[in-house]
């Protein structure tokens, strides 16, 4: 399960930067589209999230924010797909919550494994998707292109900070 696991977090982390140098680059793509595609990565990261916990909980300490992103991604995800107007219209907050979630689960993250290598890294992205949080939260009118750089911008991050994860969880082993 811990190889899965790792193999999961590799392509998560990949696939989040992919899509935030498509989203980045390509801001003219149909919202419909790039909200689907954020919608499967979500319920995708939230199961991998929950069943990450539950089966690693016991054997590396870790903390329930991880839990709690990923009943929240999975949440969030599902709402994408059965509501996709209503996803569009809110996109901007949607995301927001999730980056704010997402910056203090990585941060707790690295303060519970701080000591090994990459835990600083994970702390500084942890802590630029925080600020990028706080400009989401008071930009939610603004234009799409710069609705796709934040969002661009937040994956790639996202990405590295799986990427990075994940290369502390092999040396673990």
């Amino acid at each position: 399960m811990r190889k899965t696991y790792l193999l999961v977090i590799f392509i998560l982390g990949i696939s989040m930067s992919v899509l935030g140098f498509f989203i980045l680059f390509n801001p003219s793509a149909s919202l419909t589209s790039v909200t689907l595609i954020i919608g499967l990565l979500l319920l995708l990261n939230g199961i991998n999230e929950i069943l990450g916990y539950i089966t690693q909980a016991k054997i590396w300490n870790i903390s329930r924010w991880h839990l709690i992103e990923g009943v929240f991604s999975f949440l969030i995800g599902l709402t994408t797909f059965f509501y996709i107007d209503f996803a569009q219209q809110i996109f901007v907050f949607i995301f927001a919550i999730w980056i704010l979630l997402s910056a203090i689960s990585h941060i707790f993250i690295s303060r519970t494994l701080k000591g090994f290598p990459g835990t600083n890294l994970l702390f500084i992205l942890g802590i630029i998707m925080l600020i990028l949080a706080v400009i989401s939260f008071f930009t939610p009118f603004i234009a799409a292109l710069a609705v796709a750089i934040t969002i661009g911008i937040f994956f790639i991050f996202q990405g590295f900070i799986w990427i990075s994860l994940g290369l502390v969880i092999r040396k673990l082993n």
